[in-house]
């Protein structure tokens, strides 16, 4: 932890990067452990992107999902 960030520590700034931040470290997270992309084989650049956009539109339909399962409840 830095003594004096670029961004003071508990202004509203400060707060929306950390949302930000830890936001995508939970995406972050489920890419890499919970669809096992380290896990994969994968040598060509081609290939690692079409699984990555693959996995993306996943996440978007498991929100989606939840989405409309939080609406029928």
């Amino acid at each position: 932890i830095r003594l004096y960030p670029p961004v003071p520590r508990g202004t509203p700034a400060f707060k929306e990067i950390y949302k930000q931040r830890t936001s995508t470290e939970r995406v972050n997270n489920r890419i890499l452990n919970d669809y096992k992309l380290h896990s994969m084989v994968i040598h060509t650049t081609k290939r690692y992107s079409f699984v990555t956009m693959i996995i993306g539109i996943c996440l978007h339909l498991d929100a989606r999902y939840k989405q409309i399962k939080l609406k029928s409840a």
